[in-house]
C-alpha cells in the first residue's frame, strides 16, 4: 500500500455510491442490473468456459436474479445470474452450462454477528456461500465486491482442473488486457480473530478483552472485523483465481485482490492466485489465518501486505511484480500499527515477546519457500518492514531489478528491535538493507535506525525461541547470502545456484502458540519452485508464461 494511507480499503456502501457518482463519474458506482451485455473483445478468455455449448441457459438457479444474457469472449452466450445483496442461510452457486454469476454493489454473506464467538449479536443471521468448481463470478464496477461478514462463511473450493474464477465483466467479455487493473472490487473476508485496533494502549488481559478491539474499514458501517477467536473459521478458498480487482474509489482508497481482516486460523486458504489488482494482491489486517500455495502476479502495489498484528504462516508463495509498478510498490510490505485503522503500539513489542512469552496477538508473520521477484526499475527494495512488525522469513529467494538495489528497507527504530529473523534466504540484490523513517500520526515518536541495525536483522536477527510456549530455539546458523549471481529461469524456477542453498526446517515452529500445528512441511529446496518438473503453480492459474492459460 501507499505509505500515505496504509489501511485504504475505503469501502463505501450503496448510499455513498450515489454521492460518488457526482464526484467521480458513473463508472465508479456499483453496477445496476446488467440486462443484455455484448462482448467487447475478440480474444479468448479462460473464463468463457461458463458456456461449453455456447448457448445461454433459459433460467437462473433459485436464489439468484435473472439479469439477461451476456455474450462472452469468443461469441458464446451465458445467462447472467446475479447474487442478492445479502445472503442469509445457505446459497450454492452450481456449475451449470450456459450460466455465469455476477455481483452488483456490495454482496454481504451474512450479517455482522459481532466480535464474540460465544455471544453473537442478537438477531444477526449467518450466511454460507458455497461455490462449485469451474464457476465464474464477475463484477462490473469498482463497488461490486463480496464481503464475508463476521460469523459467516464462504466455501469456494475449485479443483486443479476446474478452478473458481472471480473476475471483471471486461475480462469475461474479452475487453481486458495484460495491463488491465482495477475493473471491479474484490473479496473481503471479515473474521473474529484479534487485531490491535483497540481504543486504548492497554493490552487486554485475555482474549475476551479483544472484543472491544474491532475496527471497520474506513469507518464504513457494516464492515467490521476482529474479536476473541484465534481459531475463527471464515470458510475455504482453494483453487481460486481473483483477477483485475482493486478499484480506486477515492484518493488513496482501493480494494485489494483479497482482504483478510481479523480472519482466524480455522479458515483454509490453499492454491489461490491474485492477478492484476490495482492495489495489493492480498492484505492481512490482524488475525491468524494461514495460507499455502499463493500465486501473486502483476498486482500494482504490494504483492503481499500485512498489518495490525497478523500472526499467520505461509508456505510456497510466488510474488511476481509487474514492470509497470511504480515507486513505493514493494514485494512485501509489513506493518504492526499504521494507517487509518490505528493499532496500539504496546502490541508491537520487542523480541522479548516471542523469546519470553506474551499474550498474543502481536505481529509475527512466518513465511517459508517464497520467491519474491521485483520487476520495476523505480523501486529499490523488495521488502519493507515498519512500525515494529515481526517477520520470520525462511527458505526464500529475493530478487531486485537493479543489481545495486537492496533486499530490505527498515522504516523505523521499533522494527530493528522487533521479532525479525532470516534463515536460508538468498538475496539476489546489490546490498542488504536501507533505512528510512515512517511518517504519519500513528507513527509519532519513531526515529531513523542505522543501516548497521537494519543489516543486523539479516545477519543474525532477534528471534531466539520460535514461539512463546516452547524451548525450541531458532538455529543460529543463518545460511543467508547476498549477491547478484542467479540461475533462475522464467523468473521463478530454481537452478543449480538456488538449489545449492541449505534449507532451514520450518516444522520447528509448528505449535499451538503460532496457530499453525502441522502447517509447515520440511522442504528440500529454497524458493517456491524447485525445477522445471515442479508444477504445483500450473494448470489452475492463468498468465504464468508460454503454454499456460491466458488470463485474457
Amino acid at each position: 500500500m501507499n505509505t500515505s494511507t496504509k489501511f485504504r480499503l475505503g469501502l463505501l456502501g450503496f448510499t455513498a455510491a450515489v454521492a460518488l457518482a457526482g464526484c467521480f463519474g458513473a463508472d465508479n458506482v456499483a453496477s445496476p442490473g446488467e440486462g443484455v451485455l455484448i462482448g467487447g473483445g475478440t480474444g479468448s478468455s479462460s473464463s468463457s468456459s461458463s458456456s461449453t455449448s455456447g448457448v445461454a441457459a433459459t433460467s437462473c438457479p433459485t436464489g439468484t436474479d435473472n439479469i439477461g444474457v451476456i455474450t462472452l469472449a469468443g461469441g458464446a452466450q451465458a445467462r447472467n445470474c446475479q447474487l442478492p445483496n445479502t445472503i442469509t442461510g445457505s446459497l450454492t452457486l452450481a456449475k451449470l452450462d450456459g450460466v455465469i454469476y455476477s455481483v452488483s454493489g456490495r454482496v454481504n454473506i451474512g450479517e455482522d454477528m459481532g466480535p464474540n464467538v460465544n455471544a453473537p449479536i442478537a438477531g444477526a443471521r449467518k450466511g454460507v456461500l458455497t461455490i462449485e468448481p469451474g464457476v465464474t463470478v464477475f463484477g462490473s464496477a469498482g463497488l461490486d465486491y463480496i464481503a464475508v461478514q463476521r460469523g459467516s462463511q464462504i466455501f469456494a473450493e475449485g479443483t486443479a482442473a476446474n478452478p473458481i474464477v472471480f473476475t471483471s465483466k471486461n475480462n469475461v467479455t474479452g475487453a481486458s488486457t495484460s495491463n488491465s487493473i482495477g475493473e471491479w472490487g474484490g473479496l473481503v473476508l471479515l473474521g473474529r480473530a484479534p487485531s490491535n485496533s483497540c481504543a486504548t494502549d492497554a493490552v487486554p488481559s485475555n482474549l475476551d478483552g479483544f472484543n472491544t478491539c474491532g475496527a471497520s474499514f474506513e469507518a464504513v458501517a457494516g464492515l467490521n472485523f476482529g474479536g476473541n477467536s484465534l481459531a475463527d473459521n471464515s470458510g475455504t478458498l482453494k483453487y481460486v483465481q481473483v483477477r483485475y480487482t482493486g478499484y480506486q474509489v477515492d484518493v488513496g482508497k482501493e480494494l485489494n485482490g483479497i482482504t483478510f481482516a481479523g480472519v482466524g486460523a480455522g479458515t483454509t486458504v490453499d492454491y489461490v492466485q491474485v492477478y492484476n489488482s490495482s492495489d495489493d494482491g492480498v492484505e492481512f489486517f490482524g488475525g491468524a489465518v494461514n495460507a499455502k500455495h499463493l500465486v501473486l502476479v502483476g498486482n500494482d502495489d504490494e504483492q503481499f501486505d500485512t498489518d495490525n498484528t497478523w500472526s499467520g504462516s505461509v508456505q510456497w508463495m510466488i510474488a511476481l511484480q509487474a514492470a509497470r509498478s511504480t515507486a513505493g510498490s514493494f514485494g512485501f510490505e509489513m506493518s504492526c500499527n499504521k494507517g487509518g485503522n490505528g493499532g496500539i503500539r504496546s502490541m508491537c513489542p520487542t523480541s522479548a515477546a516471542v523469546n519470553t512469552g506474551t499474550l498474543r496477538p502481536f505481529s509475527y508473520p512466518k513465511v517459508s519457500n517464497a520467491t519474491i521477484i521485483m520487476k520495476n526499475t523505480a523501486n529499490t527494495q523488495a521488502l519493507k518492514l515498519d512500525t515494529g512488525t515481526g517477520l520470520l522469513l525462511m527458505n526464500s529467494i529475493i530478487r531486485t531489478t537493479s543489481p545495486t538495489s537492496n533486499c530490505l528497507q527498515v522504516q523505523d527504530n521499533n522494527t530493528v528491535i522487533a521479532q525479525v529473523a532470516f534463515r536460508s534466504v538468498m538475496g539476489i540484490c546489490g546490498g542488504i538493507a536501507s533505512v528510512s523513517v515512517q511518517t504519519g500520526s500513528s507513527n509519532t515518536g519513531q526515529t531513523l535506525p542505522t543501516v548497521a541495525e537494519a543489516q543486523a536483522l539479516w545477519n543474525t536477527g532477534n528471534i531466539t525461541r520460535v514461539s512463546s510456549v516452547t524451548s525450541v530455539l531458532l538455529p543460529t546458523v543463518t545460511n543467508n547470502s547476498i549477491g547478484t549471481t542467479t540461475t533462475l529461469t522464467n523468473d521463478i524456477i530454481n537452478g543449480a545456484t538456488e538449489n545449492a542453498v541449505a534449507v532451514t526446517d520450518p516444522t520447528i515452529i509448528n505449535d499451538a502458540a503460532n496457530n499453525n500445528l502441522g502447517f509447515f512441511t520440511k522442504p528440500t529446496y529454497i524458493g517456491a519452485v524447485k525445477d522445471a518438473s515442479d508444477t504445483w503453480y500450473k494448470g489452475w492459474t492463468c498468465g504464468m508464461g508460454t503454454g499456460e492459460k491466458s488470463c485474457q
